[in-house]
């Protein structure tokens, strides 16, 4: 009978639960930091070029003090909000009297969240039109509903044009918490409204029974954006189970994507401790620092996968790690196509060595 699986031919370690109780005798297995599951994190840094730059890079998520550096990536920036001396904030309202949704605005990590049963809207308005491509939806556990909201934009407050109508990743109940990226066709406005319709937004079904049984929208943050992102990449970078649709050109049209050529690694410029030193060429930048820690749910790195991926696909995937953090590289369905491939990196047969009792 089989008691377990443990996929090493990449360093996973990771134990399949067996229906066979350990023999009292057994000795108890210790995994070290270095080889436990891992998962890609990252950093971004937004500065302004056309000097010599010193800067102390962010760390990423770091779990159980163990972290790991892969690549530190420059790109020149493809928005601007970031880089701006204006911070735009919308004013949120609401069509439910006396609703108080300005947190709705903020990624500050609270457990607030706005709920409603029946036909309501968000809007934000913000001071001046702000240009829009990619929108987070915080929503909570099998909170469905608030990734099939009906996006609308104005610039009166008055005539409303919609634009789009998210879709929901199908998830997995064990990352069904977890933010969600909507790539959407850019657009310049004044107003975003975010209609809900309990009609509309029944859940599929194929989506967890948790979803039918939970019929009001709940929602705890909408976040929007100008930097283009290829959609819900958190479905496709394998840190979650998630299946999505890919990118359109139309969410990501080659202009917004960067190119290969543009990208600078600057890691050996970066010291272990995340201590950048570069001469910077003018033009706003990103910076990312790209790593790995320990993780106890999907893994999509190992101490030999960047070995595995060239030996499978043919090429370093240095590069295109971007990739992985949402950033559109070279155009959409290169961006697409590499993603693919590190899922099937993740899962290639061969990779499984199973141990019989």
């Amino acid at each position: 009978m089989f008691t377990g699986c443990l996929y090493l031919a990449l360093g996973w370690l990771h134990h399949v639960q067996s229906s066979v109780a350990p023999s009292p005798a057994s000795a108890p297995t210790y995994i070290t930091q270095e080889g436990s599951m891992q998962k890609l994190v990252w950093s971004k840094e937004y500065v302004k070029g056309g000097e010599a730059l010193t800067i102390s890079l962010p760390q990423p998520e770091t779990n159980d003090a163990y972290y790991k550096d892969i690549a530190i990536l420059a790109y020149p920036a493809n928005s601007t909000q970031a880089f701006s001396d204006t911070v735009l904030i919308p004013k949120v309202t609401s069509s439910i009297p006396g609703a108080k949704v300005q947190f709705l605005a903020f990624n500050s990590g609270g457990t607030t969240r706005f709920k409603s049963d029946s036909l309501c809207w968000i809007q934000y308005k913000y001071p001046q039109p702000f240009t829009c491509r990619s929108i987070i939806i915080h929503a909570g556990a099998d909170q469905f509903r608030a990734h099939r909201l009906l996006v609308q934009v104005s610039n009166d407050g008055y005539d409303f044009t919609t634009l789009t109508r998210l879709e929901p990743p199908r998830q997995d109940a064990q990352n069904a918490d977890a933010m969600v990226t909507h790539a959407i066709p850019a657009v310049s406005a004044l107003y975003y409204r975010f209609v809900y319709d309990k009609a509309a937004s029944e859940a599929g079904g194929d989506e967890p029974d948790a979803v039918h049984s939970s019929p009001a929208l709940q929602v705890a943050g909408i976040y929007l954006s100008d930097e283009p992102v290829i959609n819900q990449y958190e479905a496709k970078n394998g840190s979650t189970g998630w299946e999505s649709r890919q990118s359109t050109a139309q969410q990501l049209p080659d202009s917004v994507c960067v190119p290969l050529q543009s990208i600078v690694d600057l890691t050996n410029k970066t010291s272990a401790t995340g201590q950048l030193n570069w001469q910077a060429p003018a033009g706003n930048w990103v910076i990312v620092r790209i790593g790995h820690t320990t993780t106890s749910r999907h893994q999509n790195w190992s101490p030999r996968f960047r070995e595995a991926f060239k030996k499978q696909h043919g090429y370093d995937l240095t590069p295109y790690l971007l990739a992985i953090t949402g950033t559109p590289v070279q155009d959409a369905a290169t961006s697409e196509k590499f993603l693919f491939e590190v899922r099937k990196t993740i899962a290639a047969k061969g990779h499984r060595l199973r141990h019989k009792d």
